[in-house]
């Protein structure tokens, strides 16, 4: 089994488990997520919402290196400023 196919498999279990597996689609070779079943302060921010816009102080998954990359995009975006 390729690597891919465990991360999935395992992925598409934990969902199951937790009772999210509607929160994957697999249209033929394909897999994502389904934005409306998850809560997630970076489609908040995407979609303008004070919570949003107010949970980011310029850090972005810093763990990765591609995190930083996403951030400073983020941080140059022009979007609303954070809701008092």
């Amino acid at each position: 089994m390729t690597y891919f196919k465990s991360i999935r498999r395992n992925l598409l279990e934990v969902l199951r488990d937790c009772g999210c597996e509607d929160a994957v689609r697999q249209p033929r070779g394909l897999i994502g997520i389904v934005p409306d079943k998850v809560k997630c302060d970076y489609y908040d921010w995407l979609n303008g919402s004070a919570e949003g816009i107010n949970s980011f102080h310029g850090e972005y998954m810093r763990q990765y290196p591609w995190g930083r990359i996403s951030a400073v995009a983020l941080t140059e975006t022009e979007f609303p400023k954070p809701v008092s």
